[in-house]
C-alpha cells in the first residue's frame, strides 16, 4: 500500500494536519470574544439605556444604506449606457417601464393573495356556522 507524506496514523502526526484547524479556531473564538466585548455589549448596552436614540440612528442608518444603494444603481445604469452608447434617458426609461411592470405584476399578485385569504377565511367561517347547525 502507498503511504502518502501527509497521512499520518499515529496521534502526534494526526495532531500536527490538524493543528492549523486549531489554531484558526482559537484565534477565531478570540477575535469573537474581542468583538462581543468591544463593539456588541457597549452598542446593545447604549440601545437599553436610550432606546429612542438608538431607534432613531437605526432609522438614519437604513435611509443612508437605502439611499446609498440607490445613487450606485443609477451612476452604473449611467455608465453602463454610455459604454453601450444608449443614452442616459433612453436608459433610464426602460428601466423605469420594467420596474413599473414588475411593480404593478407584484401589486396583482398580492391583491390575488389578499382575495383568495379573505375567501378562505369567509368559506371557513360560513363551513363551521354550517357544521355547528348541522350538529343540533
Amino acid at each position: 500500500m502507498i503511504q502518502n507524506e501527509y497521512e499520518g496514523t499515529r496521534f502526534l502526526e494526526k495532531l500536527k494536519e490538524f493543528s492549523v484547524l486549531l489554531v484558526f479556531i482559537a484565534i477565531a473564538a478570540i477575535v469573537s470574544l474581542i468583538t462581543m466585548n468591544v463593539l456588541a455589549f457597549p452598542l446593545s448596552l447604549f440601545a437599553v439605556k436610550m432606546p429612542a436614540v438608538f431607534t432613531q440612528m437605526v432609522k438614519i442608518f437604513i435611509l443612508i444604506v437605502i439611499l446609498s444603494y440607490i445613487c450606485f444603481r443609477i451612476i452604473r445604469r449611467i455608465r453602463t449606457s454610455r459604454a453601450d452608447g444608449i443614452s442616459v434617458f433612453r436608459a433610464f426609461g426602460s428601466s423605469f417601464i420594467r420596474k413599473s411592470k414588475t411593480f404593478l405584476l407584484s401589486m396583482c399578485i398580492l391583491v390575488f393573495l389578499l382575495l383568495l385569504c379573505a375567501f378562505l377565511y369567509l368559506f371557513m367561517k360560513y363551513n363551521y356556522i354550517i357544521l355547528y347547525e348541522l350538529s343540533l
